[in-house]
């Protein structure tokens, strides 16, 4: 499961699934400290992952940070990717048995 805490990390981050069911916009929650939190979509992440200046810049990170949020990223769309290939629909309300 993608998430990590302020225990042994800078970050606090988890899989917050939004109203949208697309893959490309599914949310990874990033809380920083206790009032800065960034909403990055799994399309943000995977550009994150190949452009690790362009999260600094953007998140204000130093290269340890930086290093530390891609392979959170990496666990979230790695999550992400497996909930929509064994679900097409895995943000759908499960239908009750009659």
């Amino acid at each position: 499961m993608s998430y990590s805490r302020w225990i042994s990390s800078d970050f606090y981050t988890y899989w917050m699934s939004g109203k949208d069911k697309e893959k490309e916009d599914q949310i990874l929650m990033c809380h920083t400290d206790l009032v800065t939190t960034y909403e990055i979509t799994y399309k943000q992440a995977k550009d994150y992952v190949v452009d690790q200046e362009a999260l600094q810049l953007d998140l204000k990170l130093d290269r340890t940070g930086a290093e530390e949020l891609q392979f959170y990223m990496k666990q979230f769309m790695s999550d992400v990717d497996n909930a929509f290939r064994t679900d097409p629909d895995p943000l759908s309300e499960k239908k009750k048995p009659q």
